[in-house]
């Protein structure tokens, strides 16, 4: 059983403003083409849902453009960051709840064709008290996994197939021996 998972991050999209929209509408042509059977939006679907609902709601609108199910994980634009990276906007309970009022759950796990698939929020690490609770989520989700694993954050997204002990990431790590991704 195979199937296509398109990964998508970093759309910015606005109510006030024209930026990104054509950038928006080429990926939207592109993947109606591909018809994956899931999409994963990794952060900053919103230019500044962090402080305004008006961009999460037009970036959910845009979003319901795309075919197949879309599942979203936050980015420092949507629900702010570590305070001590983002002092004006620090991630916090209300900006969490907006997120996942326009966009769903802010972490989640879907099994696939072999693959345990999980989105991740990375904004809260070591910032939030919801920290922990993504922490058990993630071990329960390893817990006894025998196939591969993929994981989606903001800004990259990390793969690993266990049965062959490496890694691979759309981010700034490199492989090492044991499988484990490091910076």
């Amino acid at each position: 059983m195979s199937f296509m998972l398109a990964q998508i991050s970093d759309t910015h999209l606005g109510a006030g403003t024209e930026l990104f929209r054509a950038n928006f509408d080429r990926v939207a042509v592109a993947l109606d083409a591909l018809q994956p059977d899931l999409t994963a939006h990794t952060g900053d679907a919103s230019l500044d849902g962090a402080d305004d609902d008006a961009d999460l709601a037009f970036a959910a609108g845009a979003l319901q453009r795309l075919p197949g199910p879309v599942l979203c994980v936050p980015g420092n634009h949507d629900v702010g960051d570590h305070p001590a990276r983002a002092p004006r906007q620090p991630v916090d309970d209300a900006r969490l709840d907006n997120f996942r009022c326009y966009l769903g759950r802010d972490r989640w796990v879907k099994d696939r064709a072999g693959w345990r698939l999980m989105g991740l929020n990375s904004q809260i690490m070591g910032a939030h008290s919801e920290a922990d609770g993504q922490a058990a989520m993630i071990a329960d989700a390893l817990d006894g996994l025998g196939g591969g694993a993929a994981g989606g954050v903001h800004p990259q997204a990390v793969l690993r197939c266990c049965r062959q002990k490496t890694a691979s990431t759309t981010g700034p790590f490199r492989r090492s021996p044991a499988g484990r991704c490091t910076p």
